[in-house]
């Protein structure tokens, strides 16, 4: 068999000749040996395929490490979808309009509750007049029996949150689902640096799974509040709020499946490298 060292160390001057013969047109300098079917040239020259393959487990190791490189822009899109979750969550927050009463039969007026304010729109000789107020007012106690409602007959007596109590439990949770998603945004954060993201990606799971949870009770709380007749005896509706807040946990919920997805295809490349080199 041919040996391409051997010669070339025992005459120069095949060895000076393998110094200018060039690669034909089109062809790659030096072929790639993770790409199958390519021998690779030595200065031009065809070699075995087997002097310069390397190892199986340093080709694992070499695509994994392309493969994460590859996940840093993939972390990067979901800190911004997460900031984007993060953003409607303080709209809600802020805006006062969860549960909209229009057009008042008694007032002729349009009256929307939030979690800090209620405001009330009403038209005087064809001018829309807007006031906000303190809501809950301060004679509202979350922990009393003096405003539970009472649900069901003699023998089946349930105490149930008013309609102030509902809406200050409400904000109370809206407030913690917000520190827990303003400490799950930084995780998500450091997720995009290679080297912290493993120690990050715990992290960013739970904050942002305690971080949907409240914000489902919030909406539960909301739904029990809309759909209680002895609140009002007129029509009502969700407003921005609510639309906003549904949004904001649904698309919480699509990162965390997307996370979950992700941090299953790495691990399961880690595995195929141990195994691979063991």
């Amino acid at each position: 068999m041919y040996n391409s060292n051997s010669n070339k160390e025992q005459d120069p001057a095949l060895h000076q000749h393998q110094r200018h013969v060039h690669p034909p047109s089109g062809g790659p300098s030096e072929a790639d040996p993770l790409l199958p079917g390519h021998p690779p040239l030595y200065y031009g020259v065809p070699q075995p395929a087997s002097a310069h393959i390397l190892p199986v487990p340093v080709l694992v190791e070499r695509r994994v490490r392309v493969f994460y490189s590859s996940l840093s822009s993939t972390y990067a899109t979901m800190f911004v979808l997460f900031a984007i979750c993060y953003a409607m969550a303080l709209f809600t927050l802020f805006v006062n309009d969860f549960i909209r009463i229009s057009k008042d039969p008694l007032f002729g007026s349009e009256i929307r509750f939030g979690l800090f304010e209620t405001c009330l729109t009403r038209s005087v000789n064809g001018n829309d007049i807007f006031s906000c107020h303190s809501w809950p007012n301060s004679d509202c106690k979350l922990f009393g029996n003096d405003g539970n409602q009472v649900i069901g007959g003699d023998d089946q007596r349930q105490p149930r949150l008013s309609f102030c109590q509902g809406f200050l439990a409400a904000r109370y949770l809206e407030i913690g689902a917000q520190i827990f998603g303003g400490l799950a945004i930084i995780a998500w954060a450091l997720m995009i640096s290679e080297p912290i993201r493993r120690v990050a990606t715990a992290p960013s799971l739970w904050l942002t799974i305690i971080f949907v949870s409240l914000q489902i009770i919030v909406m539960k709380i909301m739904i029990d509040l809309k759909g209680d007749d002895s609140a009002f005896f007129v029509s009502r509706s969700f407003g921005n709020s609510f639309v906003t807040l549904l949004g904001s946990w649904i698309l919480a919920i699509l990162l965390l499946l997307i996370l979950a997805v992700t941090v299953m295809i790495r691990h399961s490349n880690y595995r195929y490298v141990y195994h691979a080199g063991a």
